[in-house]
């Protein structure tokens, strides 16, 4: 549920905004408490997609593709300086 509320944060803040860096490269940062390693993040961006595409059904089109993907990997590489930042 945290995953999903951060997300909808992300949402509501605009994916580019200062705010919305600060929020991703935090629980980036928090994560490397649980000896995240980077290179399994590179798995989150294509699983997300899919997950989303699957709850959207016929509401998703290329339009709301490119936007969401554009939006989980700002959201990645955030958390992924957050991660590294530690």
């Amino acid at each position: 549920m945290r995953f999903m509320q951060s997300l909808e944060t992300g949402v509501l803040l605009g994916f580019e905004k200062e705010s919305s860096a600060f929020l991703y490269k935090s629980i980036g940062g928090r994560h490397n408490n649980y000896n995240l390693k980077s290179e399994f993040l590179s798995a989150i961006p294509e699983c997300l997609l899919y997950t989303l595409e699957k709850a959207c059904g016929s509401n998703w089109n290329d339009e709301t593709a490119k936007a969401w993907k554009h939006a989980v990997l700002i959201l990645c590489n955030l958390f992924r300086e957050g991660l590294e930042s530690k």
